[in-house]
C-alpha cells in the first residue's frame, strides 16, 4: 500500500519550504507576502480563543460544558480509561516536546532544510507560550476534582494537552504533504492530524480534567499559532500548498 504514497524530490520540497526574494530592497515585499491571508488566519484563530476565553469567563458556557462532559464521565469503562491515561502520559506537555524535536529532526533530515525542524519547534513552543498567557489571563478552574481521573493542578482554559497537539499535528501534516504527489494521500495525512487533535482532547475530557470549551480553545491556539508561524517563517505560499490551495512556488534561499 506504501508503494502508492509518491513523494516530491526532496529539492523541490527545500525549494518550498524556504523564504525567498528578501534582498537588501525586498523587505516591503517579504513583509507583504508573508502578511498574507495565511498569517491572518492564524492570527483570527488565537483571537477567537481569547473572545471564547471571554464568554467563558461571563459564564455563558456553563450549561453547554458541563453537559458535555456529564456524557464522557456516564460512558467511563475501565478499558478506555486506561487508554486514555496512556493517549495522555504520551501527548503531555514534555512528552510533546520530546516528539516535536523527534519529528523536527527527522524532517529536517528528509527535506534538507532547517526551517523544517524550526517550523515544528516554533509552531509547539509558540503555542505552548500563548497557553501559558492565557491560562494567567483567564485563571478558569477546572472541573470538580471528584470529576477527576487524573491529578492537574493549573488553570484549565485553554487545555494545553490539546494545544501542544494540535501545532504539532498540524506543523507536521502541512510539511508532510507538501512532498506528497497523490490528492487523497494529502486528504489522509490532513484526517489522521485532526483524528490525533480529537483524541487527545476527548480524553482530556474523558479525564474530567478539562471543560469543552477548554479543548476547542487549546485546538484553535495549536492551529493558528501554527498557521501564522508557518506563513511567517516559510512563507505564506508554502502553507497555501500545504492547505491543498495552489502549488508552491520555487524560491531561493
Amino acid at each position: 500500500m506504501l508503494s502508492h504514497l509518491r513523494l516530491m524530490p526532496w529539492s523541490w520540497a527545500r525549494h518550498s519550504l524556504s523564504i525567498g526574494g528578501v534582498g537588501e530592497n525586498d523587505e516591503v515585499t517579504y513583509l507583504r507576502r508573508t502578511l498574507a491571508w495565511p498569517f491572518w488566519t492564524g492570527a483570527a484563530l488565537v483571537l477567537l480563543a481569547v473572545a471564547l476565553g471571554l464568554v467563558v469567563h461571563v459564564g455563558l458556557s456553563t450549561r453547554e460544558d458541563t453537559g458535555v462532559l456529564d456524557e464522557f464521565i456516564e460512558h467511563r469503562s475501565a478499558w478506555i480509561t486506561s487508554a486514555a491515561v496512556v493517549v495522555t502520559n504520551i501527548f503531555s506537555p514534555v512528552g510533546t516536546i520530546v516528539l516535536s524535536v523527534l519529528i523536527g529532526g527527522l524532517l529536517w533530515w528528509r527535506t534538507g532544510t532547517w526551517r523544517s525542524a524550526a517550523y515544528v519547534l516554533g509552531a509547539v513552543g509558540g503555542s505552548a507560550a500563548v497557553t501559558f498567557l492565557l491560562k494567567l489571563l483567564f485563571k478558569r478552574d477546572r472541573p470538580p476534582l471528584t470529576d477527576h481521573l487524573v491529578t492537574e493542578v493549573d488553570f484549565g482554559f485553554p487545555s494545553g494537552h490539546t494545544t501542544g497537539i494540535a501545532s504539532l499535528a498540524f506543523s507536521t501534516a502541512a510539511l508532510v504533504v507538501v512532498m506528497i504527489v497523490r490528492r487523497r494521500w494529502k486528504a489522509l495525512v490532513w484526517a489522521f492530524a485532526a483524528l490525533m487533535i480529537a483524541v487527545v482532547a476527548g480524553t482530556r475530557l474523558y479525564l474530567g480534567v478539562h471543560w469543552f470549551t477548554d479543548t476547542l480553545a487549546g485546538a484553535m491556539v495549536g492551529v493558528g499559532s501554527a498557521l501564522a508561524w508557518g506563513s511567517a517563517l516559510l512563507g505564506p505560499d508554502a502553507m497555501t500548498a500545504a492547505l491543498g490551495r495552489g502549488p508552491a512556488r520555487r524560491t531561493e534561499r
